[in-house]
């Protein structure tokens, strides 16, 4: 986590034009990072942090990490408090995708200040491409659910983002 935070201090210092996205599970930030968090430097930077689910033990299983959900929860409310940029990523898979809606209900109530929800359909690669036949899910045989998600996101003013999802898959609406 320092080496992560003084790399972007340290490259803000020069060139503060510069955009960063990271990627992070955010199990590691603490109350005591909130103020060094509110620096402008790191408000030029997009946090994507994945939430699979709504159920806590579904999360825990999916990224293979005990109490992954209730430290995520509590990493949320500091990174908010600090004013960080918010990417939230989820990836549509047979373990998660039936609960989607529910999902969309947390994010409605306790993430509202979210910059965006990137809800994706898995790819064939990393990880993925062993465990397809166990984790991939057809979202085009259940698209009610993926549209209920989004209107409930959007309605609550969270703007949604699909990625890997073919526009032939989805209704226009």
């Amino acid at each position: 986590k320092e080496q992560v935070f003084q790399l972007i201090e340290r490259t803000s210092d020069k060139r503060s034009d510069l955009k960063f996205h990271v990627l992070t599970n955010a199990q590691h930030f603490g109350d005591d990072d909130i103020l060094r968090l509110r620096s402008p430097c790191f408000q030029s930077v997009l946090w994507g942090v994945p939430l699979y689910s709504h159920n806590k033990r579904v999360h825990d299983d999916i990224v293979a990490k005990p109490n992954a959900f209730d430290t995520l929860m509590k990493s949320f409310s500091i990174m908010a408090r600090a004013g960080l940029n918010i990417e939230l990523r989820t990836v549509m898979l047979k373990q998660n995708y039936a609960n989607l809606l529910e999902l969309s209900d947390l994010v409605a109530a306790k993430l509202p200040f979210l910059e965006v929800w990137a809800i994706m359909q898995l790819e064939r690669i990393g990880f993925a491409k062993n465990r397809w036949s166990a984790q991939f899910i057809n979202h085009s045989s259940e698209l009610s659910l993926l549209e209920a998600s989004v209107a409930n996101a959007e309605a609550s003013g969270i703007p949604v983002a699909l990625y890997n999802v073919p526009t032939c898959t989805v209704s226009n609406s």
